[in-house]
C-alpha cells in the first residue's frame, strides 16, 4: 500500500474559501439587521460616550424643510478619544403603525435599523480629523478627554439623495458618535435616536385631546400663611407653561380648587413660614404673579372647557380601598358661593388607574369625566358603573427610544408626535412644563379638539378595566387623617361652626392623600400638622383654659366655689365645665351650664359643691364641648368638707332653743300665778316665806 502526502492548499482556494466565509458573515450580519437583531449580552461594555439631544429643529419638518439636531457628545471611557465624528441617522421606512412603534421602542440601540448621512456637509467633526467636508471648522483639537464635553450640530434636507432622503411619515432618527479610543481602530462610541414625523402635500389631519391640569402641592395653612414659597416658583415655571397651553384652542381645562383658592389667598398678600423669612420684595413678587395668573385663568372658566377636580386631587383608589370613601365624596364639594362650584367635575385618579370600586363610590357624585388609562377597549369616551370615562395614552410622553438618557426635550416631543400622528384621536394629561412644552411644539397636521364633543357622544355601554394593585394606605397617614378628623370636630363645636368645620375636613384632609405628594407620606403629615396646629394648640393647651382653685374647704353641704374660662383664640368659644369626683358619695360638684365666651376674654361663673360626710376628696375639672368632647387639660382639685363645726352649732342652736323655752315656761306660769285672787294658797306661801326669813 503506497502512502501519499496530501497536497498543500493553494493559495487562491484559501482565499476563496475566505471570501466564502466573509459573505456569510455579511449575510447574517445583514439578516440580524433586517430581522431584527438579539438583545444586547449583559457584559456588552457601556457607551464610550454619552449623547444627549438639545433641539430638533422643526420638531416636525415638512418635505421640504432642512432638519438641525444638535446636543452634546460626553467622554465616559476614561481614556482619550480620537477622530471623533457625528453623524446624522434615520431609518429607511417610515413606521406603519402603532404596532411598529411599539417595535421600534422596544428595539435595542444597536440594532441596525437604518443608516448614516455620509454626504458632504452632514457631519460635524468633534475633534480634528482632517476632513473639510464636515460643518464643523477643525478646531486643531486633537482628542476628547474623559470627562470632556463638546457640542455639536448637524443638519440635513429632509428630501433628496443629499439629504435623509424621507417622505411624508414617522421615522427612527438621531445621531451617531464614531470615533477611536485611545488610538486604537474607528468605532461607533455611542448613539441617540428620537422619532421624527414628516408631513408631505394632501397629509390628513390628526385630531389629538390634550388634557390641561393646573394643580400643586398643598402649602396654604390658614388664612394667610403659608408652609413655604413653592406657588412662586410654580407660577414662574410649570404653571406659567401650562396655562400657555391651556390659552390655544382645542384645550380642555382641568382646575384644583385648592390651588386656585391658594392662589386667592397669595393675591391679597400672604406670609411664609420660613427660616429665613422672605423679603417683602420675594413676597411681593409672589403676590402679582398670582394675581396675574387668576386674571389669566378667569376667561377660560367661561369658554365650555374648563372643569373641576376633586379638592386637592385626592388618591381615589386607595382612600375607597382603605374604607375612608369620605375623603373622596367630601372633596366633590365646594361651598356655596365657590367661583368653581358651578364647573362641571372632573376625577383623575392616581396613576390614572381606575378599579370597580372606585368607580361605584364616584357613579353617585355624577362627575362629567374620569380620566383612566387602564381601559382594554380603545375607544376614546366608554362608561363604567354609570359614568363617562376617558381613556388617555400615560406613556406617550415618555420619550425614547434608547439608550439613555432618553427623555430630553426633543425625544419627549418626538415620541409624542409620533403617538398621536400614527395613533386615534389621542388624549393626553398635560401635567408638566415638558409636558407643556411638547404639546406646543408646532406640528401642522395635529388639529387639538376639546373633550367636550367626545363627552357628548354615544359610548360603550360597560367597559373592561385592567386590574392593578391598589396600594395600602400608609399607617402614618391614617393616624394624621383620624387625628385631624377628631380635632376638626371637637373644634367646630368649641367656636360653635360646625359647618366650619365639615368644610375645613373636607379640604385639609384630602389633600394629605393628594396625588400631587407623589407618595411622600412624610411631607403629608407634616403639612397637615402645619395646617392643624392652631387648632390642636386650642385644644391642648393655651388657646382655651380652665382656671379653679387648687384647695377647697367646706363647712357647708352646700357651697359655691369659682372657676374661670378664658379664651385666647380669635373665635368666640361655647364649653362647659364638667367634674368628676373620687368619692361621689361624699362630696359631688355640679357642671356648669354652657358658658360662651369672647375671643380674648375671660368668664367666669360659680359651681355648686354639695357634701354628706367629712373627708378629703379629690376632683377632676376639664373643659369640654357640647357634647363632651374634651378641649383642655384636666385641672386637680381637693376639696375638704369640715362637719364640726355645724354639729358645734346645731348643739348652741338645740340648747338655745331648750333655753328659751323653759324661760318661755316659766315667764307664763309667773304670769298666771300673778292673776289668781288671793287666798289661802297664797297666805300659806307668804307664812311660809315668813317663816323661812325668820328662822
Amino acid at each position: 500500500m503506497t502512502l501519499t502526502s496530501p497536497r498543500p492548499a493553494s493559495t487562491t482556494s484559501v482565499v476563496g474559501r475566505a471570501l466564502v466565509s466573509l459573505m456569510v458573515a455579511v449575510l447574517v450580519l445583514l439578516g440580524a439587521g433586517l430581522h431584527g437583531a438579539p438583545p444586547a449580552l449583559a457584559d456588552e461594555p457601556a457607551p464610550a460616550v454619552t449623547v444627549a439631544l438639545t433641539s430638533v429643529y422643526p420638531a416636525s419638518p415638512s418635505v421640504t424643510d432642512t432638519v438641525t439636531i444638535t446636543g452634546q457628545v460626553r467622554n465616559t471611557s476614561g481614556r482619550p478619544l480620537t477622530k471623533v465624528q457625528v453623524y446624522l441617522w434615520r431609518s429607511t421606512d417610515a413606521l406603519a403603525d402603532r404596532p411598529a412603534l411599539s417595535d421600534v421602542l422596544s428595539s435595542q440601540p444597536d440594532n441596525p435599523l437604518g443608516r448614516r448621512v455620509l454626504v458632504p456637509g452632514s457631519f460635524f467633526n468633534v475633534t480634528d480629523v482632517s476632513d473639510a467636508r464636515s460643518q464643523a471648522v477643525p478646531s486643531g483639537k486633537a482628542t476628547l478627554e474623559p470627562g470632556e464635553s463638546v457640542t455639536f450640530s448637524v443638519r440635513a434636507a429632509v428630501q433628496g439623495e443629499a439629504g435623509l432622503g424621507l417622505s411624508s411619515g414617522v421615522y427612527l432618527s438621531g445621531v451617531q458618535v464614531r470615533g477611536a479610543i485611545a488610538g486604537s481602530e474607528l468605532e461607533t462610541l455611542g448613539r441617540v435616536r428620537t422619532l421624527l414625523t414628516v408631513t408631505g402635500p394632501g397629509a390628513a389631519p390628526a385630531p389629538t385631546h390634550p388634557v390641561v391640569m393646573l394643580d400643586s402641592r398643598p402649602s396654604l395653612l390658614g388664612r394667610s400663611v403659608f408652609l413655604d414659597d413653592h406657588l412662586t416658583d410654580d407660577l414662574d415655571g410649570r404653571l406659567a407653561s401650562l396655562l400657555a397651553l391651556a390659552q390655544q384652542e382645542g384645550t380642555t381645562l382641568l382646575v384644583d380648587p385648592a390651588l386656585f383658592d391658594a392662589l386667592t389667598v397669595m393675591s391679597k398678600g400672604y406670609t411664609v413660614r420660613t427660616t429665613p423669612a422672605l423679603s417683602a420684595a420675594a413676597l411681593a413678587h409672589g403676590q402679582q404673579a398670582a394675581k396675574t395668573f387668576l386674571a389669566a385663568l378667569e376667561p377660560l372658566l367661561n369658554q365650555g372647557r374648563a372643569y373641576r377636580t376633586l379638592y386637592g386631587n385626592p388618591d381615589v383608589a386607595r382612600s375607597v380601598a382603605a374604607d375612608r370613601a369620605e375623603l373622596v365624596t367630601n372633596a366633590a364639594v365646594l361651598p356655596k358661593g365657590h367661583r368653581l362650584a358651578r364647573l362641571p367635575l372632573a376625577v383623575v385618579p392616581a396613576r390614572l388607574h381606575l378599579d370597580r370600586p372606585s368607580a361605584e363610590v364616584l357613579a353617585p357624585l355624577r362627575p362629567a369625566m374620569v380620566l383612566a388609562s387602564n381601559l382594554a377597549a380603545s375607544a376614546t369616551v366608554q362608561s363604567t358603573a354609570g359614568i363617562p370615562v376617558v381613556r388617555v395614552r400615560d406613556d406617550a410622553f415618555d420619550g425614547g427610544p434608547g439608550p439613555n438618557p432618553a427623555t430630553s426635550t426633543p425625544q419627549v416631543i418626538g415620541r409624542l408626535q409620533a403617538e398621536q400622528r400614527l395613533g386615534r384621536e389621542v388624549t393626553t394629561l398635560v401635567t408638566s412644563a415638558q409636558q407643556a412644552d411638547a404639546e406646543l411644539a408646532a406640528a401642522p397636521w395635529r388639529t387639538r379638539v376639546a373633550l367636550t364633543g367626545a363627552l357628548a357622544a354615544a359610548r360603550p355601554a360597560d367597559a373592561t378595566l385592567d386590574i392593578f394593585e391598589v396600594p395600602a394606605l400608609d399607617e402614618r397617614a391614617a393616624d394624621a387623617l383620624d387625628a385631624a378628623g377628631e380635632s376638626l370636630v371637637t373644634w367646630g363645636e368649641l367656636v360653635g361652626d360646625r359647618l366650619q368645620a365639615q368644610e375645613l375636613a373636607g379640604s385639609l384632609l384630602p389633600q394629605t392623600v393628594s396625588t400631587t405628594w407623589g407618595g411622600d407620606t412624610a411631607a403629608a403629615t407634616a403639612w397637615l400638622t402645619a395646617a392643624q396646629e392652631q387648632r390642636d394648640a386650642a385644644l391642648a393647651a393655651g388657646g382655651v383654659r380652665l382656671h379653679v382653685v387648687r384647695h377647697f374647704v367646706t363647712s357647708a353641704d352646700d357651697q359655691e366655689i369659682p372657676v374661670t374660662v378664658t379664651n385666647g383664640l380669635r373665635e368666640p368659644v361655647t364649653v362647659n365645665v364638667h367634674f368628676e369626683t373620687e368619692n361621689p358619695q361624699r362630696i359631688s360638684v355640679a357642671d356648669t351650664a354652657a358658658i360662651t365666651v369672647a375671643p380674648g376674654d375671660s368668664d367666669t361663673v360659680k359651681v355648686r359643691v354639695t357634701t354628706s360626710a367629712n373627708g378629703e376628696v379629690g376632683v377632676t375639672a376639664r373643659l369640654v364641648t357640647t357634647s363632651g368632647r374634651e378641649v383642655s387639660p384636666v385641672e386637680q382639685v381637693t376639696i375638704t368638707a369640715t362637719q364640726a363645726g355645724r354639729v358645734g352649732w346645731i348643739i348652741i342652736i338645740a340648747s338655745g332653743v331648750v333655753l328659751m323655752a323653759g324661760t318661755a315656761i316659766r315667764i307664763r306660769q309667773v304670769q298666771k300665778e300673778r292673776r289668781l285672787p288671793p287666798g289661802p294658797a297664797q297666805a300659806a306661801h307668804w307664812t311660809t316665806t315668813t317663816r323661812d326669813d325668820s328662822e
